[in-house]
């Protein structure tokens, strides 16, 4: 399956590179609080409040009427799929 991620205004259009920045800022930084804990030692009420934003971030589309994720929210963007129909196979009758 191919994925695209395009503009909530055009779904034809693929996201300007300022959205595409805006949205890979905030899903990096949710990666970074995953990986916080492994390199200082905080303490686990800290690392569960890291683990629950991540979460929310993740799980957000499945309550959201749009299935879209925080980082789509801020980027005004969803991820749709590119897939197209397969073209039908032709045997040759011989």
């Amino acid at each position: 399956m191919k994925l695209k991620v395009v503009s909530d205004d055009d779904y034809n259009q693929t996201i300007s590179a300022k959205r595409g920045i805006a949205r890979g800022v905030i899903k990096s930084i949710t990666f970074l609080l995953v990986a916080l804990p492994f390199f200082i030692t905080p303490p686990a009420e800290v690392v569960l409040l890291l683990l629950s934003l991540v979460s929310i971030d993740h799980l957000w589309p499945l309550w959201d009427n749009q299935n879209q994720t925080l980082h789509d929210k801020v980027a005004n963007s969803h991820v749709v799929s590119t897939r197209t129909q397969a073209a039908p196979i032709i045997a040759a009758l011989g």
